[in-house]
Parts: C-alpha cells; structure tokens; sequence
C-alpha cells in the first residue's frame, strides 16, 4: 500500500464506482485476496510525470464450478 497515494482511486472493472483513498483501496484488495485468489506482478510498477501508475499483473483466481442444466420447450 506504500505505493499509493493517500488519494489514490482504483477503478476495476472499469465503469464500477471507484475506490477512492487508501482505505477503500486497501479493502478492496483486501476482500479480492480473502478468497484465495492471487496477484502476479508481470512488471515492475510504470510511473508518469502526472498523478497516474500502471501495475501489470495477472489474477489467478479461486472459482467454484457451477454445472447448469437449460431446458427448451417447443
């Protein structure tokens, strides 16, 4: 969390409403991590002159199979 900035805002999935400040964020990962799922980080963190960061990673995630049945009438 030392990366971010006390301001920070994460959007994922894009169009969901933000995560704003640490706080929010840290709950967010949080909760995402709490399930068994785990990040890789594929590069190091890219930085701009601006207020922005890229972190490329890769979710490997803990899913629970679900079997489902459809049925047509005609």
């Amino acid at each position: 969390m030392s990366l971010f900035a006390d301001e920070a805002r994460v959007e994922d999935p894009v169009g969901t409403p933000p995560k704003i400040r640490r706080k929010e964020v840290r709950e967010f990962y949080s909760k995402s991590l709490s399930r068994g799922n785990k990040l890789e980080l594929f590069v190091s963190p890219r930085g701009s002159y601006g207020k922005a960061a890229t972190i490329t990673f890769a979710v490997h995630a803990q899913m629970e199979v679900a079997h489902f049945v459809s049925m047509l009438q005609t």
